[in-house]
């Protein structure tokens, strides 16, 4: 499950530790302002999948991307037609 996750450096996309892999997506900057201080935080979402189901997890992903692909593909079938 993706969850919130927020720090003042800019986070990998992936990092692999130990025994987890953290996947991130969603990476942004916001300004935080507390009294007349401005500070820039980044801000993302954060997936952690255990390392033993890192590979069923990167198929699983690839799957949906296909899939959504192919579903583009027929939408701009279907505007041409």
């Amino acid at each position: 499950m993706w969850r919130a996750a927020e720090g003042s450096v800019k986070p990998e996309e992936a990092t692999v530790g130990k025994s987890t892999v953290y996947i991130r997506k969603n990476i942004h900057t916001e300004t935080r302002i507390s009294g007349e201080e401005k500070t820039e935080v980044w801000v993302w979402d954060e997936e952690k999948v255990p390392l033993e189901q890192w590979e069923t997890w990167q198929k699983a992903t690839g799957n949906a991307q296909a899939i959504a692909d192919i579903e583009d593909a027929l939408c701009d079938l279907s505007k041409e037609g």
